[in-house]
């Protein structure tokens, strides 16, 4: 029986470290966009002192502290969790307090190398998913009731996928 306490915990970050994951990925995939690059990079030097870091030193007392510098990219679990709260609370306070229905898209398994490679697709198929939905919701809803529809791409998914 595994004692779920004392096993090693499981980051995204361990994932992309494990096994030279993150540069095998990268040497099969020589041409990542830099902003993909520049983003998983900065997640896994998140809080290395080697990275940098900020020391303080009481007045008083004399003693210091270290602290190793965050990433602050939206891709990082620990940072990203921050962006992401931050970001709910904006969207939340902006919205009006009625009922809503929460619809989830998933981009086939056969279209992600596609897109990968024609990001221009992505208006295409949102286009096309916000017809459907305004379709769906026309049929659905009272005649005077108003349909708003708001797109998220979840592009932290499509890479862990990749390199799974």
């Amino acid at each position: 029986m595994i004692d779920w306490a004392l096993a090693p915990k499981i980051t995204i970050k361990s994932i992309f470290l494990a096994n030279g994951n993150w540069e095998r990925f990268k040497a099969e995939n020589p041409n990542l966009p830099f902003y993909v690059v520049d983003e998983v990079e900065k997640m896994l030097h998140c809080r290395d002192p080697e990275y940098g870091f900020l020391t303080f030193k009481c007045p008083k007392c004399g003693d210091t502290k270290t602290i190793p510098l965050a990433c602050k990219s939206r891709n990082c679990t620990r940072c990203g969790k921050a962006y992401t709260d931050e970001w709910a609370d904006k969207l939340v306070s902006s919205l009006y307090a009625v009922s809503h229905r929460h619809m989830v898209f998933t981009i086939p398994e056969e279209f992600r190398d596609v897109l990968g490679v024609d990001h221009s697709l992505y208006k295409v198929l949102m286009d096309a998913c916000s017809a459907q939905n305004s379709d769906t919701l026309r049929l659905k809803l009272p005649r005077d009731a108003t349909s708003c529809i708001l797109f998220f791409i979840n592009f932290q998914k499509m890479l862990m996928q990749s390199l799974i």
